[in-house]
């Protein structure tokens, strides 16, 4: 998943990636991680939007871009809808 945060994923990627059915893996992926791969996948990309509003000097829509978020509309409808602020007021925030 971490090699993949640039481009979306899809649960048959991830259950081919292993051999397994979708149904199947996505049954054990929530059972051992207590969330959803996909959710997992969305969590993790945030996660890396974080760090990189926090730690580089990059522009946002470049962030946004680079982290396979389709238009700068629909990443900050996601960033907003998780942190509770803009991608421009996190950055404010925590630097």
């Amino acid at each position: 998943m971490h090699m993949n945060l640039g481009r979306g994923i899809t649960l048959k990627e991830l259950s081919d990636s292993v051999k397994l059915s979708p149904g199947h893996f996505s049954r054990l992926f929530r059972q051992s991680l207590r969330v959803a791969p996909l959710e997992h996948f969305r969590a993790l990309r945030m996660a890396r939007v974080r760090e990189l509003l926090k730690f580089s000097t990059m522009r946002i829509k470049e962030i946004a871009l680079m982290l396979g978020y389709r238009d700068m509309a629909h990443f900050t409808h996601a960033f907003v809808k998780v942190n509770g602020m803009s991608p421009r007021a996190f950055r404010k925030k925590r630097r």
